[in-house]
């Protein structure tokens, strides 16, 4: 939803690679020819078992999970293979703000039930927000 699917076989990739607990990627299909979109098969993994509730979790798993984004953040993003890289934490909620306007004018298919989605105020929002991030703001 709303991202590409060769940086996620990319990146996911790489991240399995690195050790993190991410599903191996297996396969990447980039013309659409077999499902009509770009796509990507990697491996299964286990479910929490029946009947349990998964939003309940035990001090170490939730420690591990603590160290595991701890770890997470501490990649150089220079040493994954996204697509693009921004040069500063503004410029990424910037580009974050304009991939969620796009996606957000994207989903609404019938301007007569939805209404009009390029009027000055919905763009003067999107807009405002994206230029009062502050320089030194994380995305």
């Amino acid at each position: 939803f709303g991202s590409s699917s060769a940086e996620e076989y990319r990146v996911m990739g790489a991240l399995f690679r690195l050790g993190f607990p991410v599903a191996e990627v297996l396969a990447y299909d980039p013309t659409g020819s077999v499902l009509g979109q770009p796509f990507f098969v990697m491996k299964e993994l286990a479910a929490a078992k029946p009947g349990t509730d998964e939003r309940k979790i035990d001090e170490p798993t939730a420690r591990d999970f603590i160290r595991t984004i701890a770890r997470l953040h501490a990649i150089d993003p220079a040493t994954l293979p996204f697509d693009r890289r921004p040069s500063s934490p503004a410029e990424a909620n910037h580009l974050q703000i304009d991939r969620w306007f796009g996606i957000y004018r994207s989903a609404v298919v019938d301007a007569e039930v939805f209404g009009d989605l390029d009027t000055p105020e919905d763009l003067d929002r999107f807009r405002r927000a994206r230029d009062e991030t502050p320089d030194g703001a994380r995305p």
